[in-house]
């Protein structure tokens, strides 16, 4: 903890491979909203769809700032808090996580799942044409040494 500036982050590293949990991923997208933010004021945002009080968000952002997902700037009389991973990042790992745990880390697997279960539209399966096909001239294009 940097004490002299009054920002508090373990050791200032983020440690991208901390999971999010569902609880801690519910504060990072009230603070990738709307940040800086104080323990009141995410208490509020989040009070109607959790029940959580004051104390329950306390805790978890003492656990985040373990993790190193947020930081928090002490300006007395609030401490504000910021998150530090970003939601491309969050995104990121949880889809690493989910790759791993569920589909023995192929992504094939996963959308093989989505594609069984009908949970991709029209306009989802042409997205993902075009980004497959992208995909595919970069790797040419790679392999050409462009």
């Amino acid at each position: 903890y940097n004490i002299g500036n009054n920002t508090y982050t373990p050791k200032g590293m983020i440690q991208m491979a901390a999971h999010v949990t569902e609880a801690e991923g519910k504060i990072l997208n009230v603070l990738w909203e709307r940040s800086p933010m104080t323990i009141t004021q995410i208490t509020a945002a989040l009070r109607d769809v959790t029940g959580w009080d004051k104390h329950a968000v306390i805790s978890l952002l003492k656990r985040m700032l373990e993790k190193g997902s947020v930081r928090m700037e002490d300006v007395k009389p609030a401490k504000l808090y910021y998150p530090l991973l970003t939601r491309d990042e969050a995104r990121r790992e949880q889809t690493n996580t989910i790759l791993g745990r569920f589909f023995d880390g192929k992504p094939v697997r996963m959308v093989s799942a989505m594609v069984q279960d009908g949970q991709l539209s029209r306009n989802d399966i042409d997205e993902l044409m075009q980004m497959l096909a992208r995909a595919q001239a970069d790797m040419r294009d790679d392999e050409r040494g462009h």
